[in-house]
């Protein structure tokens, strides 16, 4: 597998839940509909990490089945 500039967008994903713990808007005592913020901010990156693992595998070469390489080629004629 290679790394392009599209699998940086993992990063994004990465960070926020890494710092988590230290964005004060997250750790609220109030409630959203009677549970806590912080359980929205991880369920919502959870969701949205989903959606771009998803878009990246969608994109890979490596993973497309309409390639077929020669040795396979051989082997069916």
């Amino acid at each position: 597998m290679h790394l392009t500039k599209a699998h940086l967008a993992l990063i994004l994903p990465i960070a926020a839940l890494i710092l988590t713990p230290l964005l004060p808007f997250v750790n609220t005592t109030t409630s959203v509909l009677g549970l806590p913020p912080i359980l929205f901010w991880v369920g919502g990156w959870a969701i949205a990490t989903t959606f771009i693992l998803s878009m990246l595998y969608r994109r890979e070469p490596e993973l497309d089945d309409t390639l077929v390489d020669a040795d396979e080629q051989e082997a069916r004629a």
